[in-house]
């Protein structure tokens, strides 16, 4: 700033100042106000009117959304609304697919192309392409929440105050159905319809195997035989100890007569405790007592001598044969007690190979009787919420919704919102006034000339004698 503006402010007398430069820039001040008066006056009468319709949206507290790949059961409750999903909500207003399909629905152009041409009632874009409609339609579209409120109040300008209610009217008719399908998409009920499907096959094949088990024996039947099994198990067990116990004391008493009759000499076999063959036995001691007393007399070649040898021969082989008849008794018992043990062993093989049998029927059964458990929860959480999509999917296709509320619609509600002629006149008063104040103070800042007497006295030092005011 230079001294010669710096000092009018300082100057105690400010207002003969302002009022010296006033008159000094009158002209300035004058022409710009005139001109920015009448343009204002041109734009109230001349400038064709913009129109505005206003609808209001009220969100509600709403449902939460359920997880599909969640198979637990969900408490549905009411949650409060927050900013965000009253932000979400102005998003989904202004979001451009909305307005593609409101453009679609009014006018039966494709929501989907990229070179459909919009026309009719839309002359402003009569040749444009669909996309410049939309940019046309968000650009005119304003939204904003009603403070301390959940409601949102939706402004569009149009030139055509009754093409600015049908717009915006089709918007809010489109706006809850495709909200809906945001929050619960089509392919939402196909996807859990398709899956309880699936898990209702699954429970029929399985419900079919349970048949047939329950055909071939009940639970409680392979429970009682898996029981009379483990007793007579236990029994058939008891019977096998005491039939080796017996096998193996039999066959110890095989060995010592098995080695009487392979030895060499006469064996008495005593010890079988035979009646007959101990009546033999002592008829052969008795002989062969008599044969070493008759050694003693006589030479074993004497006729008495061979009498005994054969007596005793004779008696001894009978003796012996009575013992082989009776080793081969006591082996066919041994042989017989080893086949007894051997069917023993394999009755009770076969038992713990039935109750293995009976055991994986029984742990089968209970595992399908558990797939049929889960199986039956899943499709019930399936099918409760794919009926709950379908429900949401016929809410979207009736408009309507259980979250948000059409409080106002755009009917009847389009106002001259763009020019209106007396705000625009005492606009451009007061603007012609401001700016032509502003250009005739800025015309003088920028002027460096001396023009006053008190200038010449506080620049030259010198006193005015006087001063002659030049005129035009």
């Amino acid at each position: 700033m230079n001294d010669n503006t710096s000092s009018l402010w300082n100057d105690e007398d400010w207002k003969r100042e302002f009022t010296d430069i006033f008159f000094a820039r009158r002209r300035i001040i004058f022409l710009t106000a005139i001109l920015i008066f009448c343009v204002a006056v041109l734009i109230a009468f001349l400038m064709p009117p913009t129109y505005k319709a206003t609808a209001s949206v009220l969100v509600r507290g709403k449902k939460p959304q359920i997880n599909p790949g969640l198979l637990e059961d969900a408490e549905i409750r009411t949650q409060d609304i927050s900013e965000e999903d009253v932000v979400s909500e102005l998003q989904i207003l202004a979001s451009p697919e909305l307005i593609r399909r409101t453009l679609s629905n009014l006018y039966g152009v494709d929501a989907k192309a990229e070179d459909t041409e919009v026309g009719g009632k839309l002359p402003m874009i009569e040749t444009g392409e669909l996309a410049d409609a939309v940019s046309h339609v968000k650009a005119n579209l304003e939204t904003e929440v009603v403070p301390s409120s959940n409601d949102i109040r939706i402004s569009y300008y149009e030139k055509d105050e009754a093409l600015a209610e049908e717009i915006l009217d089709g918007l809010l008719s489109e706006y809850v159905s495709y909200r809906t399908e945001v929050f619960s998409p089509t392919a939402e009920a196909a996807f859990l319809k398709d899956r309880a499907q699936h898990y209702l096959e699954q429970l029929h094949a399985i419900e079919g195997k349970i048949l047939d088990l329950t055909r071939n024996g009940n639970v409680a039947l392979i429970k009682q035989e898996m029981d009379n099994n483990s007793m007579l198990k236990k029994e058939l067990s008891h019977r096998l100890a005491q039939a080796e116990m017996e096998y193996k004391q039999q066959w110890k008493k095989l060995e010592p007569l098995e080695k009487s009759l392979e030895g060499d000499g006469i064996q008495f076999f005593a010890f079988l405790g035979n009646e007959s063959m101990n009546r033999l036995g002592e008829q052969l001691a008795i002989l062969v007592q008599e044969r070493e007393d008759a050694a003693r007399n006589f030479l074993s070649s004497t006729p008495k001598i061979k009498a005994l040898n054969q007596q005793i021969d004779k008696t001894y082989k009978m003796l012996h044969d009575e013992a082989a008849k009776i080793l081969a008794d006591r082996r066919g018992e041994v042989e017989s007690l080893a086949a007894g043990i051997d069917q023993l062993q394999q009755r009770i093989k076969d038992i713990a190979g039935r109750n293995l049998e009976l055991q994986e029927a029984l742990v089968h059964k209970q595992r399908l009787e558990r797939q049929i458990a889960m199986l039956e929860h899943s499709y019930e959480t399936y099918a409760r919420r794919s009926e709950s999509a379908q429900i949401s999917n016929a809410i979207a296709a009736s408009k309507t919704s259980g979250d948000v509320s059409i409080l106002t619609k755009a009917a009847l509600t389009a106002e001259l919102a763009f020019p209106k002629p007396l705000q625009t006149i005492l606009a451009g008063i007061a603007a012609g006034i401001v700016a032509g104040l502003s250009l005739g103070f800025l015309a003088e800042y920028l002027d460096h000339t001396v023009s006053r007497p008190s200038e010449v006295s506080r620049h030259m030092g010198l006193p005015v004698i006087c001063s002659i005011r030049k005129e035009g």
